[in-house]
């Protein structure tokens, strides 16, 4: 190498001069941290075909006044190195060798790397990465050039970090570095995802061996440099708050932040959960990173459920886009949740706030179950109930690599960024306050009616929109067979399904209101339908859990939207909703016409609804209803 260039003796030295595949250098403030990964990425620059890359996570991070690009400065010009700014890139003769600046601001940015080939790879601040990222990047570090790939990375303590476990060998019960193992190599694996420690002699299937690491620890005392050149750097460290000297003054990896409400230590991370009735809560941001804004707020997704009193959050999607990308994730998000998962979403204040959300439920998130929530409180008294719950213990995260970033967050609030939080608060509330009406659980089937008894059910709202749905009841099963919605139909359109229908129709009180109802208009044009004058919507719904239960209700492929209200509608304070369920109704409204005429004794209470065990065929045998017979009518049900 040209130019005076060398490290400073002991752990920057010692970082150098290591042998091991991987190296974990730092733990400390002002270390020489810096300096040491930007002459470890130099070492091969004369060497034809050497390659390196040094990844932050964000590219401000890079870029930024005394950041990494800067101090190259100080570096690379020896070694005859030309910077390219606009692809945060040097070139080096006489080989035209390059060192890169990159950044992996999401998860899925590992795969811009995808065939890159990199004789050195670096991490800066390693515990702002995933650990998936740095596990993906392990396989690119590879060279034709005739030196040995090699990682180097550095970092600060973070005792929610994945690394904090990886480096557990080299800490002390009390959180600080054990300086005789320093520089000491051990050898891993990864099986199941997993990070295991091997001998050195250990060989894989395909007779290949384990990788080579070591943490080389290092403090502010370390770095003889900076302490001659800024002699009140270390008395800027003392200043700091409690937890943050800990870490980057006397380099604890076991301190975590308890100025906020919550204690990650209060959340156990589990491999497995229980079987859930889950939903996934938004807290929607739409802004990207830009130059002008570097960090804006965050749009997150939080899904789980509770099961035996434990509170789990079984995932967490957490994005930064445009708002046509923030829509595209959460369609995607949507599809590979299922239609099984309810979705909340947050209205905004204000009419644009309403329309945000109305366009997210029928447009973006059309055919799933969504429901719209106005929040009330501050982000404070909304995290209280489940802060209480995380406290004593009661909360679990299914493990997975969001664990670490989500835990940084709730840890620092109500500082910092709050989005996971908030959706997470958004989701406890809609699991302890709202329960399934309705236990429905089966997927739609296709099928053909050869007999039975056939019904309809019309239920009409106030603003004229009418629900319709048809049945038979064959046996002791009822099969719903079509759904109709029509909204402020005429009358003729009505008549048409009325007057062909081969069944008895019963229609809610609102169609029988007046002398110029709906039921009135009908009956001028020869369709004639029945008022269900004693609708019993508890009962009614008693009655279907219990169908539900003995997997007596079957619905017909051709039935969606009863199929996504069946599984969405909701109990809230006590009592069942009455949004956006009609077709839920028009079934009430035939069920609870048919139970009117049979006196059957309720014999079991559960969730405020009667149940009873008669069979559907015992119900219907003493109605006087319309007997099916094979005529042209059948093509009803086609």
């Amino acid at each position: 190498m040209d130019g005076d260039i060398r490290p400073q003796p002991g752990p920057q030295e010692d970082f150098l001069k290591s042998t091991a595949d991987i190296v974990l250098y730092g733990g400390a403030a002002g270390g020489g941290k810096s300096w040491g990964m930007l002459m470890e990425a130099s070492r091969y620059v004369n060497l034809k075909g050497y390659g390196g890359i040094i990844f932050r996570r964000t590219t401000p991070e890079i870029t930024n006044p005394q950041s990494l690009w800067d101090t190259s400065f100080e570096i690379y010009p020896l070694l005859k190195g030309e910077p390219k700014s606009g692809a945060l890139s040097w070139f080096f003769p006489p080989h035209n060798t390059v060192i890169k600046f990159s950044h992996m601001e999401e998860e899925k940015n590992k795969f811009d790397h995808q065939g890159a080939q990199y004789c050195f790879i670096g991490f800066d601040e390693l515990t702002h990465f995933e650990q998936s990222q740095f596990t993906y990047l392990i396989s690119r570090n590879r060279s034709m050039c005739g030196a040995r790939p090699y990682i180097r990375a550095t970092c600060n303590p973070d005792a929610n970090s994945w690394v904090r476990e990886m480096i557990d060998w080299w800490i002390d019960k009390n959180g600080f570095a054990i300086r005789e193992r320093s520089g000491i190599l051990r050898y891993f694996t990864r099986e199941n995802d997993e990070i295991v420690w091997v001998d050195k002699d250990w060989r894989d299937p395909d007779g290949r061996p384990p990788k080579s690491f070591t943490f080389i620890p290092a403090k502010v005392d370390d770095n003889q440099i900076l302490m001659r050149k800024n002699p009140d750097y270390k008395a800027g460290l003392r200043a700091m708050s409690r937890v943050d000297r800990a870490r980057l003054l006397e380099g604890n990896w076991n301190i975590r932040a308890m100025d906020g409400m919550f204690n990650p230590d209060w959340f156990e991370i589990v491999d497995i959960v229980p079987e859930l009735e889950q939903v996934r809560a938004w807290d929607r941001a739409a802004t990207e990173v830009t130059e002008k804004n570097p960090d804006p707020d965050w749009t997150a997704g939080v899904k789980g459920g509770i099961a035996n009193d434990f509170f789990y959050i079984t995932d967490v999607r957490h994005f930064r886009e445009s708002p046509a990308k923030n829509e595209e994730k959460m369609r995607q998000t949507a599809e590979k949740d299922g239609h099984d998962v309810s979705i909340i979403l947050e209205q905004e204040p204000g009419s644009s706030g309403k329309d945000t959300a109305l366009h997210y439920k029928s447009d973006i998130l059309a055919g799933f179950d969504v429901e719209i929530e106005r929040p009330s409180g501050d982000k404070i008294s909304r995290a209280k109930p489940w802060c209480a719950k995380a406290e004593f213990g009661k909360v679990r995260l299914l493990r997975a690599p969001w664990n670490a970033p989500y835990l940084r967050e709730i840890g620092s609030f109500p500082h910092g960024k709050k989005d996971q939080v908030d959706a997470t608060s958004s989701l406890y509330r809609a699991l302890t306050q709202r329960k399934k009406v309705l236990r429905y659980t089966a997927e739609p089937e296709d099928f053909r009616i050869t007999g039975g008894i056939h019904y309809g059910g019309i239920y009409q709202t106030k603003d004229t929109t009418i629900y319709m749905l048809f049945m038979a009841i064959c046996g002791d099963t009822i099969y719903v067979y079509k759904e109709v919605v029509v909204k402020m139909p005429t009358a003729e359109e009505i008549a048409r399904f009325v007057r062909i229908f081969p069944g008895r129709i019963y229609g809610n009180t609102e169609m029988f209101k007046d002398g110029n109802s709906m039921s009135t208009l009908l009956r001028r044009k020869n369709a004639r339908i029945h008022e269900n004058v004693m609708f019993d919507e508890n009962g009614a719904i008693a009655f279907i859990n219990s169908m539900l239960r003995r997997k007596k209700l079957i619905i017909h492929k051709n039935c969606p939207d009863l199929d996504r209200q069946l599984r969405g509608w909701q109990i809230k304070y006590e009592k069942p909703e009455h949004t956006d369920i009609g077709l839920c109704k028009a079934l009430c409204v035939v069920i609870s016409e048919i139970k009117k005429k049979v006196d059957v004794p309720p014999i079991e209470i559960n969730d405020g609804y009667r149940k009873d065990k008669m069979s559907l065929h015992q119900r219907f045998k003493s109605i006087n209803t319309l007997e099916y017979q094979k005529s042209e009518k059948n093509a009803w049900m086609a």
